[in-house]
């Protein structure tokens, strides 16, 4: 299974499918939270500045034209699904000033 898949904590993210799984229980994902998972799980430790992120993901889906701060409102709704406690995030890292960093 390796390389096709992710494990974030007690979840695995099924980069193929790109679905979150918990107990073998999938975890529903918008199509954007699911982009997001799959940009930070393919670029493990390394810092993901927002500018970034709005490059590489289509964040003008649907005519909302997201900007910086829609970015941080993704990664809080990202991070109630994929950490134990969101508030004191384990995997999905904001380093301040710089962006955000995925530690798997």
């Amino acid at each position: 299974k390796s390389g096709k898949s992710v494990e974030i904590g007690n979840k695995i993210f099924d980069l193929q499918r790109l679905e979150l799984y918990h107990e073998n229980h999938l975890i529903k994902l918008t199509n954007l939270e699911a982009s997001l998972l799959n940009l930070f799980a393919l670029n493990p430790e390394k810092i993901i500045c927002r500018e970034s992120v709005l490059e590489n993901l289509d964040l003008n889906q649907g005519g909302k034209d997201l900007n910086q701060r829609n970015v941080d409102v993704q990664i809080t709704r990202l991070r109630k699904k994929i950490e134990t406690d969101p508030t004191n995030p384990r995997h999905l890292k904001t380093v301040r000033g710089r962006g955000y960093r995925f530690l798997p």
